[in-house]
């Protein structure tokens, strides 16, 4: 029995729903278990009560396939908007972003073990971000300037950061994307969130003997330092940059 194609217009407008007629469809038949494709089937599309509705099919045919590559060809296709990376951009390619935050004086929030805030000023490292599927990770480099795929990356020494740089981001809210617009979004969700809980107990290397080996101890020791951060103290994450970003942000 035919059924209607759609019901409901969400996402385009009105005026545009009125000058598309839906005339084409395939429907295409996989096995339950395996999902491996069986049969392709072509049907007409009428148009009933002003809806489109799918009618009756038949096996696909090496004309519907030519009507398939002919309809595709004539697709109108909306220009790409023109966009000028920002200067921090170091990879993009649709699904992944990868840019870089140099050394900066900013505050950090931190939440105890009893859940009780506080707000420290010091000077932040090198930070390279690595956004996936909403999944970020976030390393640092020694040096100044643009860091290279054969930079060296070492371990961001920030609390809720794992040993393979990802960021356990608990309920921060996260951006949906991976857009180069959507990376002042992502930096909020380290800079403008507290961090709570040290993941990786080899995040730092022994500095002097009675220096702080625990992340979250070790940032609370900088409260009001604003001079050059100790990369000395920074453990190696064991990958240059290229690798990091070949492994999918992951050391």
């Amino acid at each position: 029995m035919p059924r209607p194609l759609v019901d409901t217009v969400t996402d385009a407008s009105l005026d545009r729903v009125a000058q598309i007629n839906t005339t084409f469809a395939l429907l295409f038949h996989c096995r339950a278990q395996t999902n491996t494709l069986e049969v392709v089937t072509a049907h007409r599309v009428d148009t009933v009560k002003g809806s489109p509705v799918i009618g009756a099919g038949r096996p696909i045919t090496p004309e519907d396939e030519r009507k398939v590559q002919s309809l595709l060809l004539s697709r109108r296709e909306d220009p790409a908007p023109v966009q000028v990376f920002p200067e921090r951009l170091l990879f993009c390619d649709g699904s992944r972003l990868v840019w870089w935050q140099p050394s900066s004086v900013r505050p950090m929030h931190l939440r105890d073990h009893e859940g009780k805030p506080s707000v420290i000023l010091t000077r932040w490292p090198n930070l390279v971000l690595h956004v996936a599927d909403r999944d970020l990770s976030v390393a640092t480099f020694a040096g100044d300037g643009r860091p290279a795929g054969d930079t060296k990356l070492l371990h961001s020494t920030l609390p809720n950061v794992y040993g393979d740089t990802r960021v356990c981001t608990g309920n921060a809210t996260l951006p949906v994307g991976a857009a180069v617009e959507e990376m002042a979004q992502w930096e909020a969700v380290i800079f403008e969130t507290a961090f709570t809980h040290s993941n990786y107990a080899g995040a730092l290397r022994r500095g002097r003997a009675k220096d702080p080996m625990d992340v979250e101890d070790f940032w609370r020791a900088r409260d009001g330092v604003v001079e050059g951060f100790p990369y000395k103290r920074a453990a190696d994450a064991g990958v240059t940059l290229g690798e990091w970003i070949a492994e999918g942000g992951r050391a």
